[in-house]
């Protein structure tokens, strides 16, 4: 099951698109967790779901961070919101969908969300609220239909065991996330 059918048990699905920032700087630093993230993606990609790749430039108010105990600036992601409303407007001018799932805890999408009420008040989208560190976002729960995603909702919509990616190359699932 997805977490948009939780959402809207009668709907069909027509699409999943994911969006994402690919953490090039990690190339140096922590080519294991890039590694992981790029493996996800083409996990993804073979489930049928279609990905938009971002990146991550370093934070412009020179904010610091403490990486393996040494301070550097901040990366920070980019762009990812302004591919996700993007989307979301290109496909409704489509006519691709009726109702959208939007799955975040950003309450950032709130206003390109009332343009889109206002262009096509004939379509609607409600959010899976993906908690952070235990909450959801509070405006977000105002949005109608809207839904806090639970652990067991995600054991519900995980990938299967293991998807082959390549020829020589095949993607198992931890045993931790089963």
């Amino acid at each position: 099951m997805h977490i948009g059918n939780k959402l809207h048990p009668d709907s069909t699905e027509q699409a999943v698109h994911y969006f994402t920032a690919i953490p090039e700087h990690f190339r140096g630093k922590d080519l294991k967790k890039l590694e992981r993230h790029l493996n996800f993606i083409s996990a993804l990609q073979k489930s049928g779901v279609k990905v938009s790749k971002q990146g991550f430039t370093q934070d412009p108010g020179n904010t610091y961070a403490k990486v393996n105990g040494v301070e550097e600036l901040s990366w920070v992601e980019k762009g990812t919101d302004v591919a996700l409303t993007s989307k979301l407007f290109e496909e409704a001018f489509k006519n691709s969908f009726d109702h959208a799932v939007i799955m975040s805890n950003d309450a950032d999408y709130l206003p390109a969300l009332e343009s889109f009420k206002r262009m096509y008040p004939n379509k609607s989208v409600s959010f899976a609220i993906t908690p952070a560190n235990g909450r959801g976002n509070r405006k977000l729960r105002r949005v109608p239909n809207s839904y806090e995603v639970k652990p067991e909702d995600y054991a519900n919509c995980q990938l299967v065991d293991s998807i082959r990616i390549s020829n020589t190359k095949t993607i198992v699932r931890p045993d931790y996330w089963r």
